[in-house]
């Protein structure tokens, strides 16, 4: 009989330098550009007009950012999720696999997951591997090792880390959007049929393909704001939908929604959705984090959890979207 598979603890990070507002509106390039594309010999092409920031004015585009983390000189991405790894109190040499989203480590291979298996002294791990799914990574990662969990029994380490602040343009308007950190999930095999990674579900949808992506400088770019946010809110909605519907489990029964932070606004308008009384149940991080691409859901839970905001029983539902676009989600009884 296939064993299910749970969260059995969770970790994150978060680098110590906080870039507040100020920061950027302090910036020399403020007033700032608006990237549009690319020339034919690959260089950046801008609006004619720049956009001058006021802290009050990024804190309402971006749906309530004040603050987001910058990885420190001499730090990689390996380091932020050994740093998250130490806070899920858990043993390295019990772990079988390794998946890790992630899209902003300049080092292509060895993969992420190995590197982290170096590290940490995770020496019974055989399989580790990254994913690639931008901000809908996590999720990716989490059902990867759900169903190594479920086939082969085991403990997993799964989860996101992203170093965005190295890939931004500090010229280009959206750079206020990101952050970097690291969180983490532990997941492993119960027997206790109430319990687990209830239900995931995952959908590509390319017609949003040109939405976000890195440009051939290694830079990212989201040229289309606007229908990035419409695509989200809709996406992310229809997939929380689908797992409790499919899970055959009324949406009055979730405790707890947990959509990826890409802007403010965009939890703003899942949450009218999702819970219209405003209860509490929409789980908020990216007033402090800004956006960290596929560490944001991760983060998210854990931080709850070590807060004891999310506790045992409860049912929590996890939403994201990624460049591709990519959107993932899981149904979870903690």
């Amino acid at each position: 009989m296939m064993a299910r598979a749970e969260i059995v603890a969770t970790g994150f990070y978060v680098p110590d330098e906080i870039l507040t507002n100020r920061f950027f509106t302090e910036s020399p390039f403020n007033p700032y550009k608006v990237y549009i594309g690319q020339d034919e010999n690959n260089s950046p092409l801008y609006r004619k007009e720049r956009v001058q920031l006021t802290e009050e004015k990024i804190a309402t585009n971006t749906g309530g950012i004040k603050e987001r983390r910058r990885i420190a000189q001499g730090q990689d991405a390996v380091d932020l999720v050994c740093e998250a790894f130490k806070t899920t109190g858990f043993d390295a040499s019990r772990l079988e696999g390794i998946v890790i989203g992630n899209v902003s480590d300049p080092t292509r291979y060895p993969s992420l997951a190995c590197r982290v298996q170096k590290r940490i002294g995770a020496k019974n791990v055989s399989y580790a591997e990254d994913v690639s799914a931008a901000c809908s990574g996590a999720t990716h990662a989490l059902d990867l090792a759900r169903l190594q969990v479920q086939e082969n029994k085991g403990y997993w380490l799964a989860g996101g880390v992203e170093v965005l602040t190295r890939i931004i343009d500090y010229e280009e308007v959206n750079c206020d959007l990101f952050g970097d950190g690291c969180g983490l999930f532990i997941v492993g095999p119960t027997n206790d049929a109430t319990r687990g990674i209830l239900k995931t579900k995952f959908r590509s949808d390319i017609s949003g393909i040109e939405f976000i992506y890195q440009d051939s400088l290694g830079k990212l770019r989201m040229p289309h704001g606007p229908k990035v946010f419409l695509k989200a809110v809709r996406g992310m909605i229809d997939i929380a939908h689908e797992l409790t519907a499919e899970a055959e489990i009324p949406e009055t029964e979730v405790d707890f929604y947990i959509a990826h932070q890409a802007n403010g606004r965009i939890v703003n308008k899942i949450e009218e959705v999702v819970d219209p009384q405003k209860s509490g149940k929409v789980i908020r991080t990216i007033g402090r984090y800004g956006n960290m691409s596929a560490a944001t859901v991760p983060v998210a839970l854990a931080e709850a959890m070590h807060k004891g905001t999310i506790k045992k029983g409860d049912l929590v539902t996890l939403i994201d979207m990624g460049s591709g676009l990519a959107f993932g989600g899981a149904l979870i009884r903690i």
